[in-house]
């Protein structure tokens, strides 16, 4: 892989910020560092993205690759599941789940 230059670097942090924020995920995320390392920033002038390279396989853009890693069992398990919900309209449910939804393992809809 070619050496990257820092404007570089910042613009795939930049890119990477916005997607793991519009997927839910803290910008700390245990996998940032494998996709940044893999990313790379193409085109010219003001049309430009950042795509993740993969040998044989081809180019994706970095929310494909997160997706990717979302399906792989390998690393299913970095990904949040989502919570139980309970209906605000379901008393019998909301008294069954109170102690979850006081200590946030449960959310109310």
């Amino acid at each position: 892989m070619a050496e990257r230059t820092t404007p570089e670097l910042a613009y795939i942090d930049a890119k990477l910020d916005q997607v793991l924020g519009a997927a839910g995920l803290p910008v700390n995320f245990a996998l940032r560092h494998m996709i940044a390392r893999d990313a790379v920033v193409q085109g010219e002038g003001r049309t430009v993205r950042v795509a993740v390279v993969r040998p044989g396989v081809g180019d994706v853009s970095l929310t494909e690759r997160l997706n990717e890693l979302r399906q792989d069992y390998m690393y299913r398990h970095h990904f949040p599941t989502a919570k139980p919900t309970v209906s605000k309209r379901d008393l019998q449910g909301l008294s069954q789940n109170f102690e979850a939804i006081l200590k946030g393992d449960a959310v109310v809809e």
